[in-house]
């Protein structure tokens, strides 16, 4: 019998603790941000990292403190279709996978320049 106020509070504590988890993940609008440039991609597979360029950076001097890392679905997308291409990428930040760079974005939208 004394046992159930425990497991009842060990329930409560997982709860809690687990949809904060899921609300730092969330898609808020005020927590997403837009960014500008031109996507590059960098590395041979399986090893390819899609970087994009912010807008006013010289693609071929700009500093790796300076560039995003794309990461998620929309990454491949990117690298298939945008090579080199002016986009506006909307999204959320993220921590960078990889400590070469210390921008990320995981991008929720693209929109494509006309130019």
């Amino acid at each position: 019998m004394r046992a159930v106020p425990y497991v009842i509070s060990a329930f409560l504590l997982l709860t809690v603790v687990s949809s904060s988890g899921w609300a730092m993940g969330s898609n808020n609008p005020a927590d997403m941000i837009s960014v500008t440039g031109v996507i590059r991609v960098k590395g041979n597979a399986p090893f390819t990292r899609v970087l994009l360029i912010p807008q006013g950076e010289d693609p071929d001097r700009v500093t790796k403190d300076k560039v995003y890392l794309v990461t998620g679905d929309l990454a491949t997308e990117l690298m298939q279709r945008d090579q080199n291409r002016t986009v506006t990428l909307l999204g959320t930040l993220c921590t960078s996978p990889s400590p070469e760079y210390q921008k990320c974005i995981t991008p929720t939208g693209i929109q494509r320049s006309t130019r």
